[in-house]
């Protein structure tokens, strides 16, 4: 694994507490890990392992939650790294600082493509449009096209109009690229971000699933990323790539 990584002063840090919590939807926590698995992904993308992260997973299906604590998941971002290892979390509705098409710090809301898409890998039912959750190449394959279909929705990338989950997602939903690229509703479809930290710096974000709909706690949150953003004034922005 190779990582890059690009300093944020503490002016940025400050704004990344600012827009992260306009959106964040609930109190975290820690994962014990985050990982890839072989056999299930292909490239710099997903699919993800996330474990320990004390989340409501009962909305998974043993094709993507494959231990007891574990859910595969697939990031949102091209030019963010991630980490090996566990980390910290907290529930959102958006990205938040990083990606192609948003500036240094600042915010980028899930689009109803992805969320469309993404509830149903989780769900064990995108084979019904060509995903092979068979672990092997044909998911590495699979898992690639899928990856990319979300970075286009989520304007990271180029439009390709051959990519065959933006085809199916266009047709099952009769949207055209704006509408699948447009905001989804918070927890539209079951599906949130989660926002990554490693010791204070910003890692990739990445999708999860829950159809129970989320608690959210009163305050608490303010405060984590205020010790968050105050602990690590030189954040590191980081994005997986493999060696």
């Amino acid at each position: 694994m190779k990582m890059n990584s690009r300093i944020l002063g503490g002016v940025a840090a400050v704004a990344l507490l600012q827009f992260a919590t306009t959106g964040a939807l609930a109190l975290g926590g820690t994962l014990s890990s985050l990982d890839r698995t072989a056999g299930y992904y292909s490239g710099n993308g997903g699919e993800f392992t996330i474990k320990g992260s004390g989340l409501d997973l009962s909305g998974y299906t043993s094709d993507t939650s494959l231990t007891s604590d574990g859910f595969q998941t697939f990031c949102l971002e091209t030019d963010e790294f991630t980490f090996s290892g566990s980390g910290d979390y907290y529930v959102n509705d958006r990205a938040v600082n990083g990606g192609a098409n948003i500036p240094l710090v600042g915010f980028d809301r899930l689009s109803k493509g992805v969320a469309w898409l993404y509830s149903l890998f989780a769900k064990g039912e995108l084979d019904d449009y060509g995903y092979d959750y068979a672990a092997g190449s044909g998911r590495e394959g699979t898992a690639w096209e899928l990856q990319r279909a979300i970075w286009m929705l989520e304007g990271e990338i180029g439009w390709d109009g051959d990519n065959d989950f933006l085809e199916d997602a266009a047709l099952a939903l009769t949207l055209d690229q704006a509408g699948l690229q447009a905001n989804a509703a918070t927890g539209e479809y079951g599906v949130y971000v989660l926002n990554i930290t490693k010791d204070g710096e910003v890692a990739q974000d990445q999708l999860y699933y829950n159809p129970n709909g989320l608690l959210v706690p009163e305050g608490g949150l303010s405060l984590v990323l205020l010790g968050m953003s105050l602990s690590g004034l030189a954040l590191l922005r980081r994005r997986y790539q493999a060696a």
